[in-house]
């Protein structure tokens, strides 16, 4: 029996969520974002959860993609970033959440505003980039 490649025809498209200022509440520090580093500090947005339903509904993949450079510099634990990102799953109708735990001196591929999260989600989910998006409150992502 033949099988037919999925890929032909069956691209998916993707919303692309940055997670801190907008899934969840950033704090401000010296007129700088701050990301939480406990789930204590960690309070999701539950006003997106509606908006990104629509999205949902309407056939798009939810993807989040953030940077996390606290886990490299050792000031975050795996554990807490863990016990966050399955508060945002329960919260929103999610399909993936992708890290990139690199600090900027790393020059790492992933490391936003390079594109190695949306090509890896690209590989994972077969996704078609051209006709995918991304909400952030930053212009570098």
């Amino acid at each position: 029996m033949r099988q037919t490649s999925c890929l032909a025809g069956g691209m998916k498209s993707a919303v692309f969520i940055e997670r801190d200022g907008i899934l969840n509440q950033a704090r401000v520090e010296r007129q700088h974002q701050v990301t939480p580093l406990t789930l204590d500090e960690y309070h999701v947005n539950v006003e997106a959860r509606g908006l990104l339903q629509k999205l949902k509904d309407a056939g798009f993949l939810l993807i989040v993609t953030t940077n996390q450079p606290g886990l490299s510099r050792g000031y975050q634990s795996r554990r807490e970033l863990d016990l966050m990102h399955e508060r945002l799953c329960r919260t929103f109708p999610l399909d993936d959440i992708l890290v990139c735990a690199h600090d900027e001196t790393d020059r790492c591929p992933c490391r936003k505003p390079k594109p190695g999260l949306l090509i890896e989600a690209a590989f994972k989910w077969h996704l078609d980039l051209d006709h995918s998006l991304v909400i952030s409150d930053k212009w570098q992502d």
